[in-house]
């Protein structure tokens, strides 16, 4: 479906492509994962979707705090919200690698930067309503005078519940990623990936894989060079798929005129183990 509307938001990541980076990384249910994801959050929805109630999902995402779309698909699943926060955790990328390094990144100033992100996401949320319910609202107010109080309220504190949550779903992501045994990483970045897989990559378990996906080829490369480099990645992969449908009739079975111009690059690859020290030859 969102492929269809606008699949430059998805980065045209296609329903192959998707099923390719799912199928790589071997997501089953009742194991532990990384997501790093920009598209809308599609490639959390798949691997929710398959990981069912069991298993756990590290959400994470560039800057300190996320965006107002960065669960839209999750939330088009129209699961559970104990199922989505018993399984699904979110964490900034800034905390993920201040926990590779050792060092501790400000809880405070990245729960700030959430609110700030939640405030303008809300804004045209409240406008909406208000429109909408202006005329019950000043007859409240004429009968009260306590509307606009109501109202505030009712929104600080489904605020201090969301950034409660956040807090909670951040402390859990990173007791998992401390145990540095998870069982895959999916990487579908806007961004360059190279930094992002190299640091989410410390915390999978010895032979576990990971994929990237990429709507360019070059930033690709690059990242394919960087394992190649760091010599701690083995069965380095990058693909492009076609995809070309057929129409089957009686008689008349062909390709279809049109196909789609592209559908992202991918790449797959094993962590090995660290690249021996040439010095001491």
């Amino acid at each position: 479906m969102y492929y269809a509307q606008n699949p430059l938001k998805l980065g045209n990541m296609r329903i192959d492509a998707l099923a390719q980076l799912l199928t790589s990384c071997n997501i089953i249910s009742g194991g532990r994962y990384i997501v790093f994801d920009s598209w809308l959050g599609l490639v959390t929805a798949a691997v929710m979707e398959r990981l069912g109630k069991r298993g756990s999902l590290v959400q994470v995402y560039a800057g300190q705090g996320p965006e107002s779309s960065y669960r839209q698909a999750v939330q088009a699943l129209n699961l559970e919200d104990e199922i989505v926060h018993s399984t699904l955790y979110e964490l900034p990328f800034p905390r993920a690698f201040a926990l590779l390094q050792g060092t501790s990144c400000d809880v405070t100033a990245t729960d700030a930067s959430c609110d700030q992100s939640e405030t303008a996401s809300e804004s045209d949320q409240l406008m909406e309503v208000a429109k909408m319910d202006e005329g019950q609202k000043a007859s409240d107010e004429l009968n009260n005078g306590s509307g606009n109080k109501d109202v505030k309220s009712i929104k600080d504190e489904e605020r201090s519940q969301r950034r409660l949550r956040r807090l909670e779903e951040q402390e859990k992501a990173i007791e998992l990623l401390k145990t540095k045994s998870l069982d895959g990483l999916l990487v579908a970045s806007r961004n360059h990936p190279s930094q992002v897989t190299l640091t989410l990559l410390e915390f999978l378990a010895p032979s576990r894989p990971f994929a990237v996906f990429c709507t360019y080829q070059e930033p690709l490369v690059e990242c394919y060079a960087a394992l190649k480099a760091k010599g701690n990645a083995v069965f380095l992969k990058l693909s492009e798929t076609w995809l070309r449908p057929y129409q089957v009739l009686p008689n008349r079975t062909h390709p279809a005129i049109n196909m789609s111009g592209g559908g992202g690059y991918l790449s797959q690859t094993l962590p090995g183990p660290p690249k021996p020290n040439s010095s001491g030859h």
